[in-house]
């Protein structure tokens, strides 16, 4: 017969029903105060399970924390300095802080880590779709890395998120977020007697697909306008507290060589006279961002654009063309999708985005125009061999 534990007596209850208790002795606490594992089973066998489990985490030195009533914020801290060890950049790391902060804490934040059930998980993922329909998948992954981070360093057993459903984005019905060849053209007309660095600025972003924080951080020095090309190697971008500052670019990938059209060699040349008329500094040239912002009121060669000032002028030059509102990000859209229309080779238009496979490209950017549309149209009725009958 199986040697029973003695750390199990069986016992009866007031009703004469056999029930099984534990009792495991755990040490002192701080004031030197015994502490015990009691707990009550109505079968041997669970309390036997129990009791091992326990005993194999007193031995490993992990029952402590099982025992710990950390914090879901707590634990977001402790999963922070994991995550920063890795190859993060700081504009991520910044960005990843911010979502959690704003979105995943306020609902989870306070709550003792080991008492989240799986209900009060599923039900924040229902509110993070509520309030944000695209990007809510994006807290639940990030939430999930955090319990998987507590349930590593043994703080809980298992992840209440591993049963959490997922519910799929909503289809949105299709809008183009990109403008097609004669909006582009009617928004830069419009931009020209808007301002000229509204112009100049649209211009490069919409015939070299180059990221906002890029074309900020560009200097001269990047531009052969003899050759007709650009050098990416550089970003402006946000980190932590909101910092601003240059740094690499995006990925590997994203450090590149762009080829710049005719039309764009020309206004670059224009806007770098007009520029050194307008900060009145004609030396050094070459070290001078293209497109400045102020200092004190005044231009200023070293100071980037600000994205507040971008939005600013992208939405007032929309609606003075008459043209839906687009993000200042899908200029770079716009481009891919011009490219393809006019039928560039793939693998040259996957190296002007800086993306590492054309997979991205495509799937990103090659929206199909109008025009495109029109034309392949065109060419399937055509190439069908009848014509519609009457009825």
């Amino acid at each position: 017969m199986k040697t029973r534990m003695k750390e199990i007596k069986e016992y009866r209850t007031a009703k004469g029903k056999i029930r099984y208790k534990t009792n495991i002795y755990l040490g002192r606490d701080e004031k030197g105060k015994p502490l015990q594992y009691r707990k009550s089973f109505k079968t041997y066998k669970e309390a036997e399970k129990a009791c091992i489990k326990v005993l194999d985490q007193l031995e490993n030195g992990t029952y402590w924390n099982l025992s710990q009533n950390i914090t879901f914020k707590e634990m977001y801290e402790k999963w922070l300095k994991i995550y920063q060890l890795g190859t993060i950049k700081e504009s991520t790391l910044a960005t990843t802080e911010r979502m959690i902060e704003k979105h995943v804490l306020p609902i989870l934040g306070d709550m003792v880590l080991n008492k989240i059930t799986v209900e009060q998980c599923q039900n924040a993922v229902f509110k993070w779709k509520n309030d944000a329909p695209k990007t809510f998948g994006k807290y639940a992954r990030y939430t999930k890395k955090i319990f998987n981070e507590a349930k590593r360093l043994d703080y809980i057993e298992k992840s209440p998120m591993d049963k959490v459903i997922i519910p799929p984005v909503d289809c949105e019905p299709f809008k183009s977020s990109f403008y097609e060849r004669d909006e582009l053209k009617r928004y830069l007309e419009v931009a020209r007697t808007y301002r000229k660095e509204a112009y100049a600025f649209f211009f490069l972003a919409g015939t070299t697909g180059l990221r906002c924080g890029e074309l900020r951080a560009l200097k001269w020095s990047d531009i052969d306008l003899d050759q007709g090309y650009l050098y990416v190697n550089r970003t402006y971008t946000v980190g932590l507290n909101n910092r601003n500052y240059i740094d690499s670019p995006k990925t590997k990938s994203s450090a590149r060589m762009v080829s710049l059209p005719f039309q764009t060699v020309e206004l670059l040349k224009e806007w770098r006279i007009f520029q050194q008329k307008e900060t009145k500094v004609f030396s050094l040239v070459a070290n001078r961002l293209v497109f400045n912002g102020y200092k004190n009121m005044r231009p200023s060669y070293d100071v980037p654009i600000s994205t507040t000032t971008l939005d600013r002028w992208n939405v007032e030059i929309a609606k003075k063309a008459g043209l839906d509102h687009i993000r200042v990000h899908d200029f770079r859209g716009t481009y891919a999708s011009l490219m393809v229309s006019s039928h560039v080779d793939t693998n040259h238009l996957k190296e002007e985005m800086g993306h590492a496979n054309i997979k991205t490209t495509m799937d990103r950017y090659a929206k199909t125009t109008n025009d495109l549309r029109k034309a392949d149209t065109e060419k399937f009725e055509s190439y069908l061999p009848f014509d519609a009958q009457s009825l």
